[in-house]
């Protein structure tokens, strides 16, 4: 596909989303959920929504005629794809139970190659990679439109992805090979995630062996380097790819995931920088930290309870701005920030916004670290604004947590 067909698809997805975005708290029950946010975003992707013989509302996926979905789409008159959809706004709970029913679909109606679950802002999409005709428990993929309204471009991963499911390129026949792939590379990211944060004795014992050669057990210092050889590693990677991606993500501080660090949750008492981590160190599913966000966002506290019955109350938490960081005693008014070339300095006044030492200009540590460059936006808490704490020299984001950390004390 060209350049050009690339850019304006991603032009039309991104005003797609930024519509939706308008839309979706006015879809209050199902009905205005379909016909507002869903419909549109099937035609986006070159389907006929108006036509049954493609696009078909309550289609009987039984015999007895007890189970329909909301549309299937068809091909040759046989069904593809199931589509399942609930109201936007609708609880974390009832979002779940629409999994329960695209499993029964697949079992009934075996030409049935891929299920997708929606609000019409989060898409959930399902196969049948593990098993013939029995759908996936877990997700190959899940898109939020929110993040693409946040995010400053559209990742190329997510373009081909949804350029796969438009009507003239969709092969249903390679679909299962490929959600295989897809939900590989997600187990693979987890185990990476799970060795990351607790390394196991036979991956210690794989690196003490081929630095030492010998086959002695690992001690708990072994494992404790390991984990610090990650900490080194992550951080290193971090710094060869900076400058490749700071302008388009690093510098976005309308993103999520830099929302939630500003803030934070607590999870039976647990600090965590923000749901997608607490989800992922507590064993919860990583699929579905994207919808129980919105209703965290929204309700401020809330629980997850797992099919066991073990319940996880999640809250949120005050952010640690300059002012919170100054009451706690981490900086004071007054104190001098800077970058690290010492091209710019700038002090804490009591309003809890920074201001350059001439007095000329004033802002969050965003807005004024963009104004100084010259630039739309830029990520000041962690890539330009430093401070000398306890003797070294740390960003604020650095600083921030730390005083994160502390919570975990109170």
């Amino acid at each position: 596909m060209s350049n050009n067909t690339n850019d304006d698809f991603r032009q039309k997805l991104k005003n797609f989303a930024e519509d939706v975005q308008k839309k979706a708290s006015h879809c209050t029950n199902e009905e205005a959920t379909k016909q507002s946010l869903v419909l549109p975003f099937f035609e986006l992707l070159g389907y006929d929504t108006r036509d049954p013989r493609e696009f078909a509302p309550e289609y009987i996926a039984d015999p007895s005629g007890k189970k329909k979905v909301d549309y299937v789409i068809l091909r040759n008159e046989k069904p593809i794809i199931a589509l399942e959809c609930k109201a936007n706004h609708c609880s974390h709970k009832d979002f779940v139970a629409g999994r329960g029913q695209l499993q029964a679909y697949f079992q009934s109606e075996v030409t049935i190659k891929m299920g997708i679950l929606t609000d019409g802002v989060i898409y959930e999409f399902y196969a049948d990679s593990d098993h013939l005709n029995m759908m996936d428990l877990e997700a190959f993929w899940t898109l939020d439109l929110n993040d693409i309204v946040q995010g400053q471009q559209i990742e190329e991963s997510v373009l081909e992805r949804l350029q796969s499911f438009q009507k003239s390129t969709f092969n249903p026949e390679e679909l299962r090979a490929e959600a295989k792939k897809m939900r590989s590379l997600q187990n693979f990211v987890k185990q990476i995630e799970e060795l990351f944060q607790n390394p196991s004795e036979d991956f210690v014992r794989l690196l003490v062996q081929k630095q030492a050669l010998t086959q002695q057990t690992p001690t708990e210092e072994d494992k404790k380097l390991v984990k610090k050889a990650f900490d080194v590693f992550l951080k290193e990677r971090c710094k060869s790819l900076g400058s490749e991606y700071s302008e388009e993500d690093e510098e976005n501080p309308n993103s999520v995931e830099e929302e939630e660090l500003l803030r934070g949750v607590l999870v039976n008492g647990r600090f965590f920088s923000s749901v997608r981590v607490a989800f992922r160190e507590n064993g919860l599913p990583d699929n579905e930290h994207q919808k129980f966000r919105k209703e965290l966002k929204k309700e401020g506290s809330s629980v997850y309870e797992k099919a066991n019955g073990e319940k996880f109350h999640f809250e949120t938490i005050e952010a640690h701005e300059l002012k919170k960081l100054v009451s706690q005693e981490f900086c004071s008014i007054g104190t001098v920030v800077f970058d690290k070339e010492r091209r710019y300095q700038a002090k804490i006044t009591n309003r809890g916004t920074l201001q350059t030492l001439d007095e000329q200009k004033e802002g969050v540590p965003f807005s004024l670290a963009a104004e100084l460059l010259n630039k739309n936006n830029h990520n000041g808490w962690s890539n330009f604004w430093h401070v000398n704490y306890k003797g070294q020299e740390i960003s604020l984001s650095e600083l921030r947590a730390i005083a994160a950390e502390s919570l975990k004390k109170i």
